[in-house]
């Protein structure tokens, strides 16, 4: 997998996270209990493992655009010969 990390305001995002961690394990879901790392999800290879340290050396230095998400939406990924990516939900981020 090829991510990039999310900077900014992300203290949202961490609350976010621990609610859904606590959320899952009151219905009977265990999660690894790993530190929160905001990303992108850049990449999948179906391939294991691939090198891909030129183009993340080649990326290093790019700095993006900022912006800032208006919705947070709850995403399905179905794996296959294609991807597949359905919706569940969405929700306006920011003042109501």
């Amino acid at each position: 997998m090829l991510w990039t990390g999310v900077d900014g305001d992300t203290e949202g995002l961490r609350r976010l996270a621990d609610r859904c961690r606590a959320a899952g394990g009151r219905i009977g879901i265990e999660l690894k209990a790993e530190r929160f790392r905001p990303h992108l999800t850049l990449a999948r290879s179906r391939r294991a493992p691939v090198d891909v340290t030129g183009n993340i050396a080649a990326l290093a230095s790019y700095v993006g655009p900022s912006w800032t998400a208006g919705s947070l939406r709850l995403v399905r990924s179905t794996l296959g010969s294609a991807a597949h990516h359905e919706t569940y939900d969405e929700w306006a981020l920011g003042p109501t």
